[in-house]
């Protein structure tokens, strides 16, 4: 009976596009001894009725494929284990990457680095679906009202790597990126002294708090 309690809630609360952690089954049946989760789910890789992505990481097949290769996306893993919840924001994408996505730069990185409070201290590689990512731990608890501003002190922290652009479109994209921000004075302040005088000196440089600030105060 247990057995088919899991395999009916695999099946009723994952689709096609979700990733499946053991974490969250280990989760949902806390009385159920782990060991048995885990064979209850080597079965069904066995039997083809999941696949397996990564460590502790499984996917529905794509029957519709010809090789019935499941299509979750590398994204869709990464953001589901490093940087979102239902509820709130837990990680970011940082470096390069994210340089590039706010229109810094035109370089691009083939690792991804990742900011997460779902790592230990230590920055370590990890690979999922092929593809190697860089996670690391942040300097402050990562939530949806404050990543955008981490994301931009990391950037700030190395700027000269990370822009192309000059002084003043470096710093009008930047505050735009930071307009829609939701969080305190205080702990704008508290968060920047967390970060090398390099990033602190940036900061107030491009006057981003003076974009958050009077943002807020306009609404």
């Amino acid at each position: 009976m247990s057995r088919r309690k899991v395999i009916d809630f695999i099946f009723r609360e994952y689709d096609l596009n979700t990733p499946i952690f053991t974490k969250e089954i280990y989760k949902e049946f806390k009385e159920m001894n782990r060991n048995t989760i885990r064979s209850i789910i080597n079965r069904l890789v066995k039997n083809k009725e999941l696949e397996r992505i990564s460590s502790g990481i499984y996917a529905l097949p794509n029957r519709n494929s010809l090789m019935g290769e499941p299509i979750i996306s590398t994204f869709e893993i990464i953001n589901k284990k490093y940087l979102s919840t239902k509820n709130d924001v837990v990680g970011y994408i940082s470096g390069i990457n994210f340089a590039n996505k706010i229109g810094l730069t035109t370089q691009t990185a083939s690792v991804e680095l990742i900011i997460s409070n779902r790592v230990s201290n230590k920055r370590r590689e990890v690979e999922i679906n092929n593809s190697r990512i860089i996670v690391n731990s942040p300097r402050v608890k990562i939530t949806k009202n404050n990543y955008k501003l981490l994301q931009v002190l990391d950037i700030l922290n190395n700027l000269d790597s990370y822009s192309e652009l000059n002084f003043d479109e470096t710093s009008q994209i930047i505050n735009e990126y930071l307009l829609d921000m939701d969080i305190s004075t205080k702990e704008i302040a508290n968060i920047v002294k967390t970060y090398p005088q390099k990033a602190q000196t940036e900061y107030y440089r491009i006057k981003a708090q003076n974009v958050i600030t009077s943002q807020q105060s306009s609404i």
